[in-house]
Parts: C-alpha cells; structure tokens; sequence
C-alpha cells in the first residue's frame, strides 16, 4: 500500500478538499452528476473508492438521484388525479440543478447541496 493511500486511511487529510485530487476527479465527480446513478455507483464503487473527494460528490449525486426517482415516481403515481402536475416543476428544477453541478464540477469548482452535503461529509467522507 502507497503512502498516498494510508494518508487517506488514517484520515490525514481531514476534509476531502484537502486531499490532492487530479483532472480525472474532476470530470468523473462532473460526470456523476450528469449521467445519473449509474456512473455514480461506477465511480464510488470502481473507479476510485479512495479518493475522498470523487467518494463525496458521487454519493451526493447518488443522493440528489434518489430524491429525483421518488419524486418523479409519486409524479406519475399522483398524475392521474392531476396532482402530479404540481410536482412537475420541482422534478425539472432538480434535473437542471443537477446538471449546473455537473457543469460547476467539472469546470474546477465545487458546490454543496444544502444538508445533503453537510451529511454526506460528515458521515460517508
């Protein structure tokens, strides 16, 4: 086991900010946002489980999935009584918040879904 690797074990690096991250970090933590669940559970389970800031953005973009997926389930459940139509805007709006991460992600920067990300940190990082 490299150095690199037990510095992360032992949590050396506190916050996952800290830890050294390269490009591909970057565009894969982005890609997790955009593509969905899958390239989120690819990356958190294949890629680079090790690395504390690709494990944080794809396990907040797991989470950002999951609340996506219920509400659109108890859309189309509720549609036939036109309820659904309500939650449509919320639906959309969580699509396109999770493609302006992606594209903030991948640009360089980084962004934290209000209490989602505090959790995320705090409990999986």
């Amino acid at each position: 086991m490299s150095d690199e690797y037990e510095k992360v074990f032992n949590g050396e690096y506190g916050s996952y900010l800290e830890y050294p991250r390269g490009e591909n970090d970057k565009i894969i933590a982005g890609l997790c946002y955009i593509f969905g669940w899958i390239v989120s559970l690819v990356a958190l389970l294949a890629i680079k489980p090790l690395s504390p800031y690709l494990r944080f953005h794809a396990i907040q973009a797991l989470g950002i999935q999951v609340v996506y997926m219920i509400l659109a389930m108890l859309m189309s459940i509720t549609m036939m009584f036109l309820v659904g139509i309500c939650l449509l805007p919320f639906v959309m709006g969580l699509g396109i918040y999770a493609l302006v991460i992606g594209i903030i992600v991948l640009t360089g920067g980084d962004h934290r879904v209000p209490w989602l990300g505090n959790y995320v940190e705090e409990n999986f990082v």
